[in-house]
């Protein structure tokens, strides 16, 4: 395909997804796959201190895992500080 003047206008970009999550065993494994589906080139699960499956879960579905303190937003912004797209 050859490149036009307003593919230049619009560069190419990588989108990272952050999930937070607390024993989400059930459900983030689906949701890795549904962020990779959808083109994201990095997914980084932030586990806030789960006592189920859901880091060996997300890891298991090709995330990313990392901890953080539980809360939300903590979780949010860690992911956020590690993420390159």
């Amino acid at each position: 395909m050859e490149k036009t003047d307003s593919d230049s206008a619009h560069p190419a970009f990588t989108v990272s997804v952050v999930i937070p999550v607390l024993n989400e065993e059930a459900t983030v494994a689906q949701a890795v796959a549904s962020a990779a589906a959808a083109g994201a080139a990095e997914i980084i699960v932030v586990d806030g201190g789960s006592t189920d499956r859901s880091v060996l879960q997300a890891r298991e579905a090709g995330a990313t895992v990392i901890s953080s303190s539980r809360g939300r937003g903590l979780q949010q912004n860690a992911g956020a500080a590690m993420a390159t797209g």
